[in-house]
């Protein structure tokens, strides 16, 4: 894998767009052919059965592609390598929630894989001890972390107990289940949605069952699909520059294996008894409509999911962050929410760039984001009676670095990974240096402490150029506080993810270091982005950005006022983060239509 100096093999924005494409027809073409095995294997409706296979082949699949071509490719540049062993052997997988956590954060279990692949190159395996991580890692986010994307005002001791009470007599009272409604949940109670005649908190979480595995039947299921499939396999791999004279039954044999081996047991083997414990909370509800949040490539969705299928109920999905509708190849929401979704709820936007599964009747409902709405309210009472924006405060710039993943996940899009990490480096000492000669000084409050640990000749060089303008936060929870809002006169960005939004709908000074080295936005959304650029809010460059802080400090209010850059930013909430003041009435006549 690169590092911050380079190295490894790394693809860029370009090469990943252009390989989701490639993986999303692989996936189709594999998804198909499972679905009718399962269908068939463990008498479940089709339909419930494509569900379980998207959210176990769409994560398996990327894996071992994304590990087999970057291995290709390090063979081609350096010759036939020693693979080092994994330090366990790996023969089954549980959840496919524990599969992607250990593709993102353990070495050792992608040595494994590799170990596996080896195989295709006949290289030696080499008994050779990985590098320990540090401490930081095992906390990646430190002790006593806060989740500030959840505060609300009702955190007291009597509102908990109120807005408790109001969940568990919704469980019988409310009529449209509605789960993982995340940070939208306790606004929503507030607003008197959920109750009689409205959402019904539905608690989806289950004690998965876990069986042994059948191998007989695995191996049966699995070396079917692999060689129904094993044209479309080889056209994948040759669509992403593998060898040719690599592409024989060895791969074939090798990718069954590990699909037999690795796809979880709670999705196969369990499956039937984990659909039957979520059908018997379902059957209660006389709606033919489930309402989530937090449909995703998880176990506890795929569940959910395939039992909705099963009762023919429709499903209906919510946007709960930023990038949907205006980033590029935001795969986690092509592969993991709306192709499992009947309809989805945006936060204004109704364009998409494809719908996975080819889902013809797939509808968008434009509903403002009630904890957005919230917030705007929110800021407005941290602010009362002061100061909007003061000339004089200790930090130009409060900068939030995005998250970095040390490992490729699965599946990877558009957003922040190692494959980024040298640009990610070189970008934030650039941005240091270039600011200190203009005396700008910065806040740092890098996403978790993992950050500079994949950073850290970086991390000691950005202290040392930056100085007396420079400084890194003590905490890195997540979100905005008035604390830290107050610390800096402009909220800076890597992206214009969920944090951007809110500043944008809260009228919070925000600006944007948006270079595109690891996403970019769809076609539709250029010409609204180049109008947000012109008024200086997102910048390509860093001497942009820093022509733009110091002309924002001569009159930070001015600043804001200007006419021409409230117009685009009132143009660019109104598509993509709505928060009108009376969004609850919006969500109320949503509420009476589905009942």
């Amino acid at each position: 894998m690169p590092t911050e100096f380079g190295g490894g093999i790394s693809f860029s924005n370009d090469e990943i767009i252009s390989q989701s494409l490639n993986y999303s027809y692989l996936y189709e073409t594999l998804i198909s052919s499972l679905s009718t095995q399962i269908a068939e294997k463990f008498d479940i409706t089709f339909t419930s059965a494509k569900v379980i296979s998207r959210v176990g082949v769409v994560p398996l699949v990327h894996f071992f592609m994304d590990r087999l071509i970057r291995l290709d490719l390090m063979i081609r540049l350096n010759g036939k390598v020693a693979i080092a062993k994994s330090e366990k052997e790996y023969k089954r997988i549980d959840s496919i929630d524990s599969f992607c956590k250990d593709v993102a954060h353990s070495d050792d279990f992608n040595q494994y894989l590799l170990s596996l692949l080896a195989k295709i190159w006949d290289l030696e395996i080499v008994s050779f001890p990985l590098k320990a991580k540090s401490a930081l890692s095992k906390t990646i986010n430190g002790e006593g972390f806060n989740n500030h994307l959840f505060d609300d005002d009702y955190k007291n001791r009597f509102s908990r107990k109120v807005g408790y009470l109001l969940r568990r007599t919704s469980k019988y009272t409310g009529k449209i289940p509605a789960t993982t409604m995340v940070n939208n949940e306790t606004i929503l109670f507030q607003k008197g949605l959920y109750g009689f005649g409205k959402f019904s908190f539905l608690d989806d979480k289950i004690e998965l069952s876990i069986c042994e595995k059948d191998l007989t039947i695995r191996n049966k299921i699995f070396n079917y699909v692999v060689s129904e499939s094993k044209e479309d396999i080889f056209l994948f791999l040759k669509s992403v520059g593998f060898r040719f004279d690599l592409l024989n039954e060895k791969i074939i044999n090798i990718f069954s294996d590990y699909l037999s081996s690795f796809f979880p047991t709670s999705l196969l083997e369990s499956i039937i008894i984990n659909i039957d414990r979520i059908e018997k909370r379902l059957k209660r509800y006389k709606s033919k409509t489930i309402v989530s949040c937090g449909i995703s490539l998880s176990n506890q969705s795929a569940i959910l999911v395939a039992t909705a299928k099963k009762l023919k109920r429709k499903v209906i999905g919510s946007q709960h962050g930023g990038h949907h509708g205006y980033i590029k190849e935001h795969v986690w929401a092509l592969e993991g929410e709306y192709a499992f979704c009947d309809e989805f709820i945006t936060w204004g936007w109704r364009r998409f760039e494809r719908i996975p599964g080819n889902n013809s009747s797939f509808n968008t409902i434009r509903l403002p984001p009630p904890w957005l709405c919230y917030r705007v309210e929110f800021w407005k009472r941290v602010f009362r009676n002061k100061v909007r924006y003061p000339k004089l405060k200790e930090f130009d710039f409060l900068l939030f670095s995005n998250k970095i993943y040390p490992l490729p996940v699965a599946p990877s899009g558009a957003h922040l990974s190692i494959n980024h990490i040298e640009n990610f480096a070189s970008t934030l000492l650039e941005l240091i240096k270039k600011c200190r000669d203009k005396e700008i000084r910065i806040f740092h409050k890098p996403y978790n402490h993992l950050t500079f640990e994949l950073i850290p000749e970086t991390h000691r060089k950005m202290l040392s150029l930056g100085g007396t303008y420079y400084k890194i936060a003590d905490r890195l929870d997540k979100g905005l506080t008035p604390y830290l809002v107050e610390k800096a006169h402009v909220i800076l960005f890597d992206q214009p993810g969920t944090g951007f939004l809110e500043c944008l709908a809260c009228d919070i000074p925000t600006m944007v270091l948006w270079t595109r080295f690891f996403n970019t936005e769809t076609p539709w959304a250029e010409e609204i982005f180049k109008k947000l650029e012109k008024v200086g809010i997102i910048h390509r460059t860093i001497d942009s950005l820093v022509n733009e802080i110091m002309a924002f400090k001569i009159s930070p209010l001015d600043w804001m006022e200007n006419p021409n850059r409230k117009n685009v930013i009132k143009k660019f909430c109104n598509e993509y983060v709505w928060t009108p003041k009376d969004w609850a009435k919006y969500w109320s006549n949503f509420v009476k239509e589905l009942v």
